[in-house]
């Protein structure tokens, strides 16, 4: 067990799995956190690597008993030994190594009509989802039909505009999913397994109810960005961080500055610097806001620019420095900063744009300086790690690796 004082920065899925690894380990442990990051835009899928890519790489890590006591205090995942295969609000089917509890899981279905029921619902289209999931080729061979049923309605005309998020909160009233069995019950009677949208309860298991209620299989799509997924996850992050006696402060991190092997964490909150024996920097990438871009024509203003500048830079100042395929990140040669139309996009599922392959210099968990050397007590995880995979899985391992590591 641990003495020892750890601050985490982010509460995205990484951020939370350093924060409840550390605390477990017996530190204490203060998080810091500004507001929704990429965790928030999650679809509910559980990878490794990227969905693509799994099927090819012949196998994944096994999760190790920690992280499976994480995934239980959670409640919210599931991770079976066999792949998933769940279905998009677009209509498509996709693998994955687990899901979210409330979607529905076709892995195992053969020989079966699943029904789709039509809903009066922006972005829902039920006949598209039908038709889309029936063509995908493993459908075709497994027998499986999604077929668009009429179905009275499952919500009033208010709550059919409220976004999905808030619409699944509103089915945590068991009453609510009372009135969606009842609806279902008349609508799929003749089919084997009923598809919805991600609408079934954030704190509660809507989907399990709803199974149980009507007798088959039933469950939801994958959600869209900022959906009902998302908002599952941070409500169950702040219970398991909450159960776990984790300190909470909502600030921005600004710097840490280092000083006789503790560290003072600044932030733009009303309380002074949080000092620690160890940092964990779970801030995210460029989409969490952990890393900053700043386009060459932000510099220009119509004039010469004096001196070139570093188009990536870290949201939190630290020792740490930027990384790109192991290399260092700084200033460019150019006066006008890098033009991202040179990088290009991958053309192939394997490859990965830069702007994912960016972050913090690391060897392992241990974030580096710019001479490589590793800065004694810090630490990162998530998509803020230089070539991090980016999935739910890879930030879970991650942050709990290193919230062991600064707890010990």
């Amino acid at each position: 067990m641990s003495d020892r004082t750890v601050v985490v920065v982010g509460a995205g899925v990484a951020g939370t799995s350093a924060a409840w690894a550390a605390r477990r380990n017996g530190a204490k442990v203060h998080l810091i956190s500004g507001g929704a990051g990429a965790s928030a835009l999650m679809s509910g899928a559980l990878d490794f690597a990227g969905w693509q890519v799994a099927p090819r790489s012949g196998h994944e890590p096994a999760l190790d008993a920690t992280a499976c006591a994480l995934l239980d205090a959670l409640g919210i995942w599931q991770v079976a030994e066999r792949p998933v295969r769940v279905a998009t609000m677009t209509g498509n089917l996709r693998t994955a190594r687990g899901a979210d509890r409330a979607l529905l899981d076709v892995a195992a279905l053969s020989n079966v009509r699943v029904a789709v029921p039509r809903l009066a619902r922006p972005a829902w289209d039920a006949d598209l989802v039908a038709r889309g999931c029936s063509a995908e080729p493993w459908a075709k061979e497994r027998g499986v039909r999604f077929e668009a049923v009429d179905c009275s309605p499952l919500f009033d005309d208010a709550d059919a505009r409220a976004s999905d998020a808030d619409l699944a909160a509103l089915f945590d009233d068991a009453s609510r999913v009372e009135r969606i069995v009842r609806a279902l019950r008349a609508a799929c009677d003749r089919h084997d397994a009923v598809l919805l949208g991600p609408w079934l309860g954030l704190r509660t298991d809507g989907s399990a109810l709803l199974r149980e209620a009507i007798g088959r299989p039933a469950g939801e799509t994958l959600s869209m960005l900022a959906g009902a997924a998302g908002a599952r996850f941070e409500t169950a992050a702040e219970r398991v961080l909450r159960d776990a006696e984790v300190k909470r402060s909502v600030a921005r991190a600004t710097a840490l500055r280092r000083s006789d092997g503790r560290f003072a964490c600044e932030h733009d909150g009303d309380e002074g610097p949080f000092e620690a024996d160890a940092v964990v920097m779970a801030c995210g990438g460029l989409i969490g806001g952990g890393i900053c871009f700043t386009p060459s024509e932000a510099n220009a203003a119509g004039v010469m620019p004096e001196a070139s500048s570093e188009p990536f830079a870290m949201s939190l100042k630290s020792e740490a420095c930027l990384a790109l395929d192991g290399r260092f990140v700084g200033r460019t040669g150019s006066l006008h900063g890098p033009n991202l139309e040179d990088y290009g996009w991958p053309s192939i599922a394997e490859a990965r744009s830069v702007l994912e392959r960016i972050g913090v210099r690391r060897d392992g968990v241990r974030a580096l300086d710019r001479e490589a050397q590793a800065v004694p007590g810090l630490f990162v995880a998530g998509s803020a790690a230089a070539d991090a995979r980016h999935t739910v899985l890879d930030s879970l391992a991650a942050g709990i690796e290193a919230g062991l590591a600064a707890a010990s």
